[in-house]
This record gives C-alpha cells, sequence and structure tokens, in this order.
C-alpha cells in the first residue's frame, strides 16, 4: 500500500484522485487542493464574477444597438435630404442659388452624344461663367442646347443661339428650350452674322460641335471669331478626333488672340468600327480680342 493510500479521513479523498493525475504527469487542479468551504466560496465568488460580466455584456449590447440606430437614422436623413428635390429647397428659400436643374445631364442620356463627363463639364462652366449670349454651332438633338439652358435657368439669366443646317430636336426638345433658346437652322459660318444680330451683341460663350472635317473647323473658328466678346471661352467638342484636334492648333497658331485653357474633359471614346479613332473631349481656347 502507498503513502498516499494508507491516509484517512476527508483530506485524503479529496487529494486522492488528484494525488493519481499527478502519478501519472498531469497538472495537479487548484480547487481540488482547497478545503470544500473555500471551494465553495470561490465557486460562489466567481459565479457573481460572471453574472456581473453577463450584465455588462448586455448593457453593452444594448447600447451598441442604441448607436448603430442612431447612425441609421443619421444616414437616412443625409441621404433624405441629399433626394430631396432642388426645387423644394428654392421654393423654401427663393433668393438660394443653387443648381437646381442640374439633373439635366442625366435627362438628356438619349438625345447628347455626349460622355456623362462632357455633360457635367458644359452644364458646369455655363453655370460658372454664368455667359449672357451664348452660340452652339451644332446642335443636332438638342442635347448640350437642354443642358445649357437648364444652367442659365438655374442662375436665371442667358440665351442661346442654336446654329445648325438641319437641326433634328423633337417637340418636346424645343418647348423645354424656347424659353431661352432661338434656332436658327442654317450653315456656319454662313449664318454667324445673323446669329449676332438677333442676339443683339456679340457672344460671350462659344461651343462648336458642328463639321467635324479639318476643313470644317477652320470655317467654324474663323467664322467665329468676328462674332465673340474679348475674353470669351470656346469650347471644342470632340477634340481627340484628329482632324478637329488639327484644326484647332493650326487656327492658334494662325490668331495671336486664341490662348489654350486645355482639355477640361479627357475622357475619349474610341470608335468600335474604326481602330485608332477617337472621339469625345472637350478643349477649351480663350479669345482675347
Amino acid at each position: 500500500m502507498s503513502a498516499i493510500s494508507s491516509r484517512q479521513g476527508p483530506v485524503h479523498q479529496a487529494l486522492a484522485p488528484a494525488a493519481e493525475h499527478a502519478a501519472i504527469g498531469d497538472e495537479l487542479p487548484t480547487l481540488a487542493k482547497v478545503p470544500g468551504p473555500f471551494r465553495w466560496v470561490g465557486r460562489a465568488f466567481a459565479r457573481g464574477i460572471y453574472s456581473a460580466a453577463v450584465s455588462l455584456t448586455k448593457r453593452q449590447k444594448a447600447y451598441n444597438l442604441s448607436l448603430l440606430d442612431a447612425v441609421t437614422q443619421l444616414a437616412d436623413r443625409v441621404q433624405s435630404i441629399e433626394k430631396a428635390t432642388p426645387v423644394a429647397a428654392v421654393a423654401a428659400n427663393p433668393e438660394k442659388d443653387c443648381p437646381r436643374n442640374f439633373n439635366v445631364v442625366y435627362d438628356v442620356e438619349g438625345i447628347s452624344w455626349m460622355s456623362f463627363p462632357e455633360r457635367v463639364l458644359v452644364y458646369g462652366l455655363t453655370y460658372g461663367v454664368r455667359p449672357q449670349r451664348v452660340l452652339e454651332i451644332g446642335t443636332f438633338q438638342g442635347g448640350s442646347a437642354r443642358i445649357m439652358v437648364a444652367a442659365m435657368d438655374d442662375y436665371n439669366g442667358g440665351k442661346l443661339y442654336c446654329v445648325d443646317p438641319n437641326p433634328r430636336m423633337t417637340p418636346e426638345t424645343l418647348a423645354k428650350i424656347s424659353h431661352r433658346a432661338t434656332v436658327i437652322a442654317g450653315p456656319s459660318p454662313e449664318v454667324l452674322l445673323e446669329a449676332e444680330k438677333l442676339a443683339g451683341a456679340k457672344f460671350d460663350f462659344a461651343l462648336i460641335d458642328g463639321d467635324h472635317s479639318y476643313e470644317g473647323v477652320v470655317r467654324d473658328i474663323e467664322g467665329t471669331l468676328p462674332v465673340l466678346l474679348p475674353g470669351t471661352q470656346i469650347l471644342f467638342h470632340d477634340a481627340h478626333y484628329e482632324p478637329v484636334q488639327r484644326g484647332i492648333d493650326d487656327m492658334k497658331a494662325k490668331y495671336p488672340s486664341l490662348s489654350e485653357v486645355g482639355m477640361l474633359s479627357t475622357f475619349g471614346t474610341p470608335d468600335k468600327e474604326n481602330p485608332g479613332i477617337v472621339w469625345g473631349g472637350i478643349r477649351v481656347l480663350r479669345y482675347n480680342g
């Protein structure tokens, strides 16, 4: 009989299993070495700590959920403000100056050959420069005309004069621009003096998006310069297209009164049927008089 097994009493009964575990290499359990009353107190204390931890965890969870609800409500509020109709905001404050018609850059998707970045640029430049007499060469279906008229409506000023030999605007499009736009069905540059006469003065903003041949670009620029005020910004669409780019470069070299502003919309669209040809891009020159 071993020394352990010769011991008598409750202490022997409590420690004997632990001693057996130790004999095979296990660590002696801590509570097994503690007399019964102390174990009971330790377990009660542990249960108390556990209960307190559970209570704190539940409170933290409730707090986190409340915080999450508050953040969600704030996000919903911000989103509702962003989605609020600009017209309602202006109605509440008629003197407020804001771009309430910016949605036009989405609305003209089906009638504009400009990319989204180009539409945003045309709207932004019109709204920012705030011209009083705008010349557009190459109106076609009226997408860019609608954009400029919408921007003019936002600053409540300006008139647009659209020159195109064969405009194809629908009655709906005409109805949306007729309060600020005059359409002159004729070729550029032949009708540009007529456009100036209708405007009552020289133009202070121009968008050239007409004949994209080299010769056509040269004619449009040389015909446009005499009807512009000094300081006018001239926008050229499809400036990535090589004949347009070359025409602009040659005219800038020929006329010192033209200075480079830059390619303000660099987005280009490769022609799927003609590799190497790229459309798009809006380049701006300044006419210094």
